[in-house]
């Protein structure tokens, strides 16, 4: 019992270690610049004017350049909620409640506080912007205020109003309490949908015959502008994120840690499973040469998700934890982090590693180590390296899936140990940073056993199957060698052998296992000799008895 204690502390301890080293790695594709904006991101990153602009705690709104990743301007405004941009101009609302234009040199043009609008209503919390091509409107816990240039007036008045308004050109809708309210462009309530559930930072997506939202219910809802249901869909958690609208598709988050493509009759098209609940709105973009749907997760990454088939492509490092929802702007992904600076990727190429898992614990077993791989050129090549040694060429299909086999024995120390992807194509290579993912060994984890079955008698010269499982946990043991008589016959799960007839010892081996020796018996096509020799005794015995009973007498 003590051994086993020991053991398990190690392993606890290791895992603490490898948590921190995942803090600290990044996996992704190649990075072209991060730069410091002095605090936490405020806003998502937004692209405008040809930069990237986004508001940090520091007080202040930067444009960074997305080519170079060097400071264009910037401005202070306060402790950002919110950042859009209308007519050329950016509009900010702040935790005080001023409402700023900036142009695009960094420049005030003109600001309103909006708790001077009405010295009766005053507003004391401020929740997000939304527009139409003639006005921008800011939300409140007293209602909504309608803002022009250089001006401000309380629009909607309604206490317990909460998050960003979503609007279009003749309507617009806001939350409170558990309700969905309608408004049209003259500040009258159209009608007041009551969910029995809130609505949280699921901002409604507005298109002409539908509108899409999530709810705290666990459900994802369509309803029509008049306020009657399309259908809903279940998920097992909260739906916080704004969904993304594309084409034909729906696509949206749940805290049970998926993400879900749905079509706009709600059925489903596919799910994938991320690290940890998302509340980002998920982003289209282009990874390699395949379509595919960034999104952040709870777990302080982002994950590129194939847009056809639903299958995780690769995932971010979780290096500072993801803060915002990812920007993709020509061929880049731009996202901010809380170590307090943004990251920018080109998506042109890279690399996944799906095996091992981050902090897993080995001991002899073979590590397979594989993943996917992303070219924009195509015919990719995939690499490793263990620890910062030399890089190993991996095998690689025409789907860009590769795999690499390593013997922990040989390859890997005692204790942790990092592996590292890099693609190479026609056009170059990833250069550092690259997808990482650290696990450690321990010695100390005792081999396994096999379990040999062989489910029909085999007959000579006819193929019977032998199938290697793991004692352990039952599944099925690949890249096993089975030896007879100095002969090696290679098998994944199973083995397909045809022989003679006769009996043969046979010893099935694979590394991080104990051989197992086991005896094969192949009988004849014809009656087999031990059961005529049973027949001939079984006959004369009861000849015997007949002449000793019978005709004796």
């Amino acid at each position: 019992m003590r051994a086993n204690t020991t053991l398990s502390l190690q392993d606890e301890d290791m895992r603490r270690i490898l948590f921190f080293l995942f803090l600290v790695s990044l996996s992704f594709s190649s990075l072209l610049w991060q730069v410091d904006i002095r605090g936490e991101p405020l806003t998502k990153p937004l692209s405008y004017q040809d930069n990237f602009v986004i508001a940090s705690s520091d007080q202040n709104i930067y444009a960074i350049n997305p080519a170079s990743g060097k400071y264009t301007w910037k401005a202070n405004v306060g402790s950002a909620v919110d950042v859009i941009e209308f007519g050329g101009k950016l509009i900010a609302l702040t935790k005080n409640g001023t409402v700023i234009a900036i142009d695009k040199t960094g420049k005030t043009i003109w600001t309103v506080d909006l708790k001077k609008v009405n010295q009766t209503l005053l507003p004391s919390e401020f929740y997000g912007l939304g527009k139409n091509s003639k006005n921008v409107y800011a939300t409140t816990n007293i209602g909504v205020y309608k803002i022009t240039e250089n001006s401000a007036s309380l629009f909607y008045t309604l206490n317990g109003t909460y998050g960003k308004p979503a609007v279009d050109e003749n309507y617009m809708l806001i939350t409170a309490d558990n309700s969905l309210i309608k408004i049209d462009m003259n500040g009258k309530q159209v009608w007041e949908k009551d969910l029995n559930t809130k609505i949280w930072q699921s901002v409604p997506v507005l298109e002409k015959n539908a509108i899409y939202f999530g709810a705290l219910d666990n459900k994802f809802y369509a309803i029509r502008p008049d306020g009657y249901e399309i259908f809903t869909f279940y998920t097992g958690g909260w739906i916080r994120t704004t969904p993304l609208v594309k084409g034909d598709y729906i696509y949206f988050g749940s805290d049970d840690t998926y993400v879900y493509k749905i079509d706009k009759n709600g059925e489903l098209i596919w799910k994938a499973k991320i690290g940890l609940a998302t509340s980002d709105q998920p982003t289209a973009g282009i990874l390699g040469d395949k379509e595919v749907i960034f999104v952040s997760s709870g777990d302080g990454g982002i994950y590129a998700i194939d847009d056809k088939t639903g299958e995780i492509l690769w995932e971010s490092s979780k290096s500072g934890g993801i803060a915002t929802q990812p920007l993709f702007y020509q061929n880049k992904i731009a996202f901010a982090s809380y170590d307090k600076n943004v990251y920018v990727y080109t998506t042109n190429r890279g690399c996944s590693i799906t095996s091992p898992k981050y902090g897993e614990i080995v001991g002899h077993k073979e590590v397979v180590v594989k993943g996917k791989s992303i070219s924009t050129t195509g015919q990719q090549k995939v690499f490793i390296t263990i620890n910062g040694g030399e890089w190993l060429e991996t095998e690689i299909d025409d789907k860009g899936d590769w795999v690499y086999y390593l013997d922990p024995q040989k390859d890997l120390q005692e204790g942790i140990n990092t592996i590292s992807c890099k693609v190479e194509d026609i056009s170059g290579s990833e250069q550092s940073p690259y997808t990482t993912v650290a696990i450690s060994r321990n010695s100390n984890i005792p081999l396994d056993d096999f379990i040999v079955s062989i489910p029909n008698q085999p007959f000579e010269k006819e193929p019977f199957e032998i199938y290697v499982n793991s004692k352990s946990d039952g599944s099925p043991v690949e890249r096993f060698t089975l030896s007879i008589n100095g002969q090696e016959y290679k098998g994944d799960k199973k083995v397909e052998l045809t022989l003679e007839a006769g009996s043969y010892d046979a010893i099935v081996k694979k590394i991080g296992y104990n051989d197992a020796k086991i005896r094969i018996n192949v009988n004849s096509k014809g009656i087999n000799p031990i059961y005529i020799a049973a027949g001939i005794a079984i006959l004369l015995v009861i000849v015997w008895f007949v002449y000793s009973k019978l005709i004796k007498r």
